[in-house]
């Protein structure tokens, strides 16, 4: 088992001049830098690189040797599993996920299409880290040289300036560009889309410095984060005025809506009209309204998920899910109306015991605290009892045959005039609500003969009662 090391470098640094010469350095071919929140980390060479594709996932180590394993279900948890089995204690992953990862997640993934080819994400697990603020630097790895190097190099005096930027024109575009977005403009006014977004390829008629690019242009903005990386053959660099989504420790997505944006920064009388334009443009606000509703939807999703105990099958196919299962995903998405009536025919069925009483916890948790009425269809009479307000019994042919507080409607003779079950009623220690008790199969054929009652079949006991929250 590898285990990292820290050392604290406690001078001010430039963190556009630190990260860049570190990615300029000859011991990492391949590195990741990525900042946030004002913080930048390098994280240089690689102990175990993990890398996804369609049907199987890879591991690959610093020696050379490797583990290949087939994977199915969740994607992300097929790297997650692969991650915990590093041999590395404390580790970071850096890397990329592809915009293809999106087709091999069952619930987006379009029905019969053919699987992605290639890799659909690379995420290393570096040798060096380095990160800083500005304040100092903190070093960690696995090797103690390699420390003192890192440290070294961020004491030498700066080295030579950032090179001078080259222009390039981005206004000329090919004929089939403008051909495309025509043809997004006439698709967006047929309807079929709200929004389109194009790329283009710009030609550089000379050898891109990306490390210097990263450099300039990190000046020139203020991104929300930026990244500068060189890893399988890859080599990018980038800003990005949002984060778009994050996970944090548990689990949780938290998305951020997007808005439009404009160039700022060209002085106050520009920067003043910009900003008009973009709170004063329909187009604009429509689709931050659009984002923002967007955004809404994903919470409530992520609530009834939440709520209902299925978050982790939530990448999952519902032909894939057993009964019970599938009960509480039908509860999550009648949640995830946001009605504020539910009706809910028999939901506790093919659920064990447990799941039963979160289910209508829940019912009547969200009756209590949001007011949503909810009326249910329960076979279970002690269930009903318990959680229903409003309690009605129902003969086999649907007939009424009482209704109101259950602690009124629900008695001895009740029960067996409709359910043909002689039986004790008396008070639930736990809750104070009605309990009904069955007879023994002896007293039950006592008390049939002492009232020359026959014995009812065992069709009648499912006549169903009705449950609710109002």
């Amino acid at each position: 088992m590898v285990s990292y090391e820290e050392d604290w470098y406690g001078a001010p640094v430039d963190p556009i001049a630190l990260v860049t010469r570190l990615a300029r350095a000859d011991p990492y071919p391949d590195y990741v830098v990525y900042e946030r929140d004002g913080r930048w980390t390098f994280a240089g060479g690689v102990l175990a690189a993990v890398s996804l594709e369609a049907d199987r996932v890879r591991t690959r180590f610093v020696d050379g040797s490797g583990i290949v394993q087939p994977w199915s279900g969740s994607p992300a948890s097929a790297l997650r599993r692969a991650l915990d089995a590093v041999p590395v204690q404390g580790w970071n992953a850096y890397g990329w996920i592809g915009f293809d990862f999106a087709g091999v997640i069952p619930a987006l993934g379009p029905t019969g299409a053919a699987a992605p080819p290639g890799e659909l994400a690379q995420l290393p697990v570096p040798r060096i880290e380095v990160s800083t603020d500005g304040t100092g630097v903190l070093i960690r790895g696995a090797d103690a040289a390699e420390r003192e190097w890192i440290r070294t190099l961020i004491a030498r005096p700066d080295g030579p300036g950032e090179p001078a930027a080259t222009p390039v024109d981005v206004r000329a575009a090919d004929a089939s560009y403008r051909e495309r977005v025509a043809q997004a403009v006439k698709e967006i006014r047929q309807g079929q889309y709200q929004k389109v977004i194009l790329s283009r390829t710009v030609p550089i008629p000379f050898p891109a410095d990306l490390v210097g690019t990263y450099a300039k242009g990190r000046r020139a903005n203020t991104p929300a984060r930026s990244f500068l990386l060189r890893f399988g053959g890859l080599h990018a660099a980038g800003f990005s005025p949002e984060v778009i989504v994050t996970v944090d420790a548990d689990g949780q997505v938290l998305t951020q809506p997007l808005a439009g944006t404009r160039a700022f920064g060209r002085g106050p009388a520009l920067d003043a009209a910009a900003r008009d334009e973009l709170e004063s443009n329909p187009k604009e606000v429509f689709e931050h309204a659009v984002s923002v509703r967007t955004a809404q939807d994903e919470e409530v999703v992520e609530r009834s998920l939440r709520l209902t105990g299925v978050h982790d099958l939530a990448g999952r196919l519902v032909d894939e899910l057993s009964g019970g299962q599938r009960r509480r995903v039908w509860l999550a998405m009648a949640l995830a109306q946001q009605t504020s009536i539910l009706l809910l025919d028999e939901p506790t069925t093919f659920l064990d015991i447990a799941h039963q009483y979160e289910v209508l916890d829940l019912c009547a948790e969200l009756h209590a605290r949001e007011g949503r009425t909810l009326v249910a269809v329960l076979h279970d009479l002690n269930q009903a009892c318990r959680y229903a307000t409003h309690l009605i019994a129902l003969r086999p042919g649907g007939q009424i045959a009482a209704q109101g507080d259950p602690a009124k409607v629900i008695t001895a003779g009740l029960v067996e005039d409709v359910f043909g079950l002689p039986c004790r009623v008396i008070e639930d220690p736990e809750t104070g609500t009605p309990l009904v008790v069955p007879l023994r199969r002896g007293a039950r054929e006592q008390s049939a003969d002492a009232e020359h009652i026959p014995s009812r079949t065992s069709a009648s006991a499912s006549a169903s009662a009705s449950a609710g929250s109002g």
